[in-house]
């Protein structure tokens, strides 16, 4: 299957990947641990074939019909931010402003990289996008990201 041969060369799974298909154009990856599966979802973005996969956890209440998309997670980044905002606290509620916070990757939850913070943020397909968050530092100092 194309589909197994490329995500395990994208993934490079430590664990058992199973993939279940439905005609209506879903898969269900089936990974072998939690930790392998929350290792890839916080990886992501993933393309196969030139277009995006989204992937979501599966709940008891997730149904196997064809939804209209509404909503989807994205990776978002703020680039240059104060360091009075690295806490997961304050990052979470400047995500918030976006759409709603899903998790941050390792490095901006553990500090190595300080470049920019990454969260990955559930946007709802209604809502326009802003194209910066302004913040005030103490002081009347501004910040855009």
């Amino acid at each position: 299957m194309h589909l197994k041969a490329c995500v395990t060369r994208l993934w490079k799974p430590r664990c058992s990947l199973d993939i279940y298909t439905r005609e209506n154009g879903y898969f269900f990856f089936k990974f072998g641990s939690k930790d392998e599966c929350n290792r890839v979802l916080q990886a992501g973005p993933w393309l196969f074939d030139g277009r995006l996969i989204i992937i979501k956890h599966c709940s008891p209440d997730s149904g196997l019909e064809r939804d209209v998309l509404t909503s989807a997670p994205v990776w978002i980044r703020f680039p240059a931010l104060h360091l009075k905002y690295w806490s997961q606290t304050i990052l979470s509620k400047i995500a918030s402003l976006v759409g709603v916070p899903l998790y941050m990757d390792k490095a901006t939850t553990q500090f190595e990289r300080l470049a920019y913070a990454r969260n990955f943020v559930e946007i709802s397909a209604k809502n326009h996008l802003p194209k910066c968050v302004l913040l005030e530092i103490e002081g009347g100092r501004q910040s855009q990201n």
